[in-house]
């Protein structure tokens, strides 16, 4: 696995991440999501499950991106998790990826 590869497999995450994260918004601000389904806890359920969905409907499997293995349910399961976990967790580790990539000497100048 090459930098480029896991850099581009976590902008893809990042992407799906922030769609998905507009789109799940509109659904928890609707005034019948508020009435009937605010505060019993189902946005955590509800983002995972519809987060696999999407995962597991496009193969997107984010280990399978970064080293070139075939998708898989695990693998669209942890995908899921990080896109649901929304675009400032991708962010996050993004942020971090490049801070060690940094700290070890491994950026090309």
């Amino acid at each position: 696995m090459d930098y480029e590869s896991l850099l581009g497999a976590l902008v893809t995450l990042f992407i799906v991440s922030v769609v998905l994260e507009r789109a799940l918004t509109v659904l928890f601000h609707w005034r019948w999501w508020k009435r009937f389904c605010n505060g019993k806890g189902l946005k955590t359920v509800v983002a995972v499950a519809i987060s696999w969905a999407v995962c597991s409907k496009y193969g997107f499997d984010v280990f399978a991106m970064m080293f070139g293995k075939e998708a898989g349910t695990g693998g669209y399961l942890v995908t899921a998790l990080f896109v649901s976990g929304g675009s400032k967790l991708v962010l996050s580790v993004i942020n971090q990826i490049n801070a060690f990539k940094e700290q070890s000497g491994l950026r090309q100048n």
